[in-house]
């Protein structure tokens, strides 16, 4: 009897062990795929597309929403997407102000296209592009245009600014000549690289990259090949390539490509994104890749704007 006993016991105490493990796998597993989808693999199947249509977020009375008019902004306002990045079932994005040259970030529920908050303008020229650290819960927006230098630091759940880094190369920079290093100006794009915790950042003028440290001191130059008279915008990394918007105009037209490298300084393609409007930035979230667009036509009292947020492929 003692011996039946002690087989039970021991078979109860292995059947408890399992059904941890089970639980805790089976938890772990619920959080990240309701959380974060497999983006890793969305960003692979990419490398088999030539070309990409777009659809618009709707709401959920099916009509196309304007993110400018949603966040309570108007027309010539605070009214112009810019950077945008996204984390934990929220998009994050920068409407600028042609005029006063500054910006509000807008942070929005990436399932339903409802703007849940609007911070208040800051000073950060363009604010080009936008980064979510998952490591430290931050935001980083880079300032771009006029001023390339400066990258402001946000609370993702406030939206208020925490800090400013200004940015400074080294003497020397692994892969970089000393005369890049004296005619560096600055960083128009951001991209954080969660699997090596550093970012990876387009350099001012040059379609060349740096890799930057969590402090965002630089640490080794990645040159790339592609030349010609492109409008360089938003970036994100994922599997190990980096993915960035460019466009151009042509008759009048813009087309939006997404070019893609990866880190060692090979060019592997470009896919035509199919969507009227300049395609701002790209980010992935709610199961998809998604594009911030801006959008006007017309002049006087025929002029028409609004900003959309577009799912890609």
């Amino acid at each position: 009897m003692e011996t039946i006993t002690k087989k039970s016991n021991e078979l109860f105490r292995l059947f408890i062990i399992a059904a941890i493990i089970l639980l805790a796998f089976a938890g772990s597993f619920v959080v990240y795929a309701a959380d974060e989808p497999d983006y890793q693999a969305l960003a692979k199947n990419l490398l088999s597309k030539t070309a990409l249509k777009t659809t618009y977020v709707k709401s959920s009375g099916g009509a196309r929403i304007d993110f400018v008019k949603a966040a309570g902004q108007k027309i010539r306002g605070y009214a112009v997407f810019q950077g945008s990045c996204a984390h934990g079932g929220y998009s994050y994005h920068v409407l600028y102000h042609k005029k006063k040259n500054k910006c509000r970030l807008i942070k929005v529920d990436a399932a339903s296209g409802e703007v849940v908050k609007v911070s208040k303008p800051y000073k950060i020229s363009h604010g080009n592009d936008m980064a979510y650290d998952t490591k430290r819960d931050r935001i980083l927006v880079v300032h771009g245009d006029g001023d390339t230098r400066r990258v402001s630091v946000f609370d993702p759940e406030t939206l208020k600014r925490k800090s400013v880094v200004k940015l400074k190369m080294p003497k020397k920079l692994k892969g970089a000549s000393t005369a890049f290093i004296r005619r560096f100006k600055g960083i128009t794009g951001i991209a954080y690289d969660e699997a090596r915790d550093e970012f990876i950042a387009s350099v001012k003028s040059t379609f060349h990259y740096i890799v930057l440290s969590p402090k965002l001191k630089p640490k080794r130059l990645i040159k790339v090949k592609t030349k010609g008279n492109w409008i360089k915008q938003g970036m994100l990394i994922a599997d190990g390539k980096i993915i960035r918007v460019m466009n151009r105009f042509k008759k009048n037209a813009i087309k939006n490509y997404l070019f893609i490298y990866d880190r060692k300084e090979k060019y592997i393609k470009r896919i035509r994104i199919k969507n009227p409007g300049e395609l701002e930035s790209v980010y992935f979230a709610n199961g998809g890749l998604y594009g911030a667009v801006y959008f006007e036509k017309g002049k006087g009292k025929r002029f028409k704007q609004a900003d959309r947020i577009v799912k890609i492929g």
